[in-house]
C-alpha cells in the first residue's frame, strides 16, 4: 500500500484557545426580546383526537389512585411477587419471540 499524503494539506497551522467575546460586546438583549415570552403550542386534528381515545392509558391521564397504591406496595415490600416476576418474564420472552 502506498500513501502519498493529502493534496489538501498545504501548511501547518497553530492551535489556540477558543475566542470569547469581550465584556464590551456582551450586552443585554433588547427589552422587546427579553420581555417577550416564547410559548409552544400544539393543535391536534380531529383524527388525532379520535386516536387518543378516552381511556387513561391512551390519553396520558395519570391515575393517582393507582400510583399511590403501587407506591405503598413498593414501600411495604409487597409489590414484587414471584407471580408478577414470572408474568413479566413471560411477556418479555414472548415479545422477543422466544
Amino acid at each position: 500500500m502506498n500513501i502519498y499524503g493529502s493534496p489538501f494539506v498545504q501548511n501547518t497551522h497553530s492551535v489556540s484557545a477558543p475566542q470569547t467575546p469581550s465584556k464590551s460586546r456582551q450586552t443585554a438583549a433588547p427589552e422587546s426580546v427579553a420581555s417577550s415570552k416564547i410559548q409552544d403550542e400544539v393543535s391536534l386534528s380531529n383524527a388525532a383526537r379520535q386516536l387518543t381515545g378516552s381511556s387513561p392509558q391512551q390519553s396520558g391521564e395519570i391515575r393517582f389512585d393507582l400510583v399511590n397504591r403501587i407506591r405503598s406496595e413498593i414501600a411495604a415490600g409487597t409489590y414484587e411477587t414471584p407471580e408478577k416476576l414470572d408474568a413479566a418474564l413471560e411477556k418479555m420472552l414472548a415479545g422477543i419471540g422466544y
